[in-house]
């Protein structure tokens, strides 16, 4: 089965200022590192996989697949299909940094970054025991991380640069 989404990514515009002063420079931006969004009609294959998900706790819990399977087909039944979700993710984030010419060729930058991090789930499933179940969730977390460039201008016209940009682990 194919499942497609029916809404398109919005629009994640950046925006930057930069203020320099002779070998110095000073920036701050803010942009949306990552986010989108989906609508899906007829479900998506993890309200089936949610099954399984279930019968493997249950199995670890009574220490029996087949009871586990008896118990969850008696409550949930199996997905019948039917199914709808909304999702919502968006991950603003805002960088301040400088940078500093060390020479008329090489450059160095430092910046730390802060994350904000918000999802959203709204949608149904059907199963052939439980009937409908809903599910409307939202979660949020944050978190700081840093970046650390490298520019090198060889020739006029010509720039390399590079970048690292440290993990940032959202809590």
């Amino acid at each position: 089965k194919t499942y497609k989404s029916t809404k398109a990514t919005p629009f994640l515009p950046t925006l930057t200022a930069t203020y320099k002063a002779d070998k110095w420079a000073a920036f701050i931006a803010g942009n949306a590192v990552a986010g989108g969004s989906a609508v899906y009609n007829d479900g998506v294959p993890t309200f089936n996989l949610y099954y399984f998900s279930v019968l493997k706790g249950l199995t670890a819990q009574t220490g029996s697949q087949a009871t586990a399977a008896t118990l969850l087909n008696a409550n949930l039944g199996t997905y019948t299909g039917n199914g709808k979700l909304e999702a919502t993710s968006f991950y603003p984030a805002c960088t301040v940094g400088g940078s500093y010419s060390i020479t008329d060729i090489i450059s160095v930058s430092l910046a730390g970054r802060y994350v904000y991090g918000y999802k959203s789930y709204k949608g149904n499933a059907e199963y052939s025991k439980a009937g409908k179940l809903e599910l409307d969730a939202k979660e949020t977390a944050q978190g700081i991380g840093a970046i650390i460039g490298f520019n090198i201008k060889p020739i006029d016209g010509l720039l390399v640069s590079a970048k690292y940009e440290t993990a940032t682990k959202l809590n």
